[in-house]
């Protein structure tokens, strides 16, 4: 793909061997009639993580684009998405989905953009998600159903923790924001999802869509 993407997928991995390849076939799995690209933060995985990694590097090297840290930056405190993902992302939206969770629908990405624009009010479009414990059976994540068009203000974001970060796609200027960068930058903002979710309501609607389009493995090793 040589024209800009017009989505950047975002995915952080450490130590994720077992999971890594479900998550970045359903990114390759995507049918879209734009190009996107996907942005994957390496942070010094020792596992085999890194090897699995650079194997698809080599069979798509004009969409995956890695970064292989050589030591841990979750571990001195860096603000990885911050730091090494949004400055590189060339696309209009963002897309996320950490390295030991993965999408199911093939038109997932074609969904929410079409979504997006028709409807330039919305600033974040999200789904419904299953969660996968290891070592027990699938089952809906409740908290993460939602009926077409549901919308979420600030009140209710606060309230639910109800948006998981496979989910969501978002307009990139956001996270451009000078404001952005300067409240995320805050030592004390560690939740970066939830204040990605607020910073989106401040700039338009966060709508979600009903189906169930991806998955959230929960694991012993799920930093939630």
């Amino acid at each position: 793909m040589n024209k800009e993407p017009l989505v950047s997928i975002l995915c952080l991995t450490y130590n994720h061997a077992g999971f890594i390849s479900q998550a970045i076939e359903g990114f390759l799995m995507q049918k879209t009639n734009f190009p996107f690209e996907i942005l994957i933060h390496d942070d010094a995985s020792t596992d085999g993580t890194t090897e699995i990694i650079k194997e698809y590097e080599r069979k798509y090297p004009e969409l995956i684009k890695p970064i292989y840290q050589k030591e841990n930056q979750f571990s001195i405190g860096v603000k990885i998405t911050l730091t090494y993902q949004y400055p590189r992302a060339r696309g209009k939206y963002l897309a996320f989905c950490e390295g030991d969770d993965y999408w199911i629908d093939p038109n997932k990405l074609q969904k929410q953009v079409d979504f997006l624009e028709v409807n330039s009010d919305i600033s974040l479009c999200y789904h419904g998600v299953n969660q996968e414990f290891i070592g027990g059976q699938t089952e809906v994540n409740s908290l993460s159903v939602v009926e077409a068009g549901d919308i979420f203000d600030t009140s209710s974001i606060w309230t639910n923790w109800t948006i998981q970060t496979s989910t969501i796609v978002i307009k990139s200027e956001i996270v451009r924001s000078q404001d952005f960068i300067l409240k995320a930058s805050d030592s004390k903002m560690y939740f970066g999802d939830m204040f990605l979710i607020l910073s989106a309501n401040e700039y338009g609607r966060v709508v979600g869509l009903k189906e169930i389009m991806s998955v959230y493995r929960k694991h012993s090793g799920s930093i939630t």
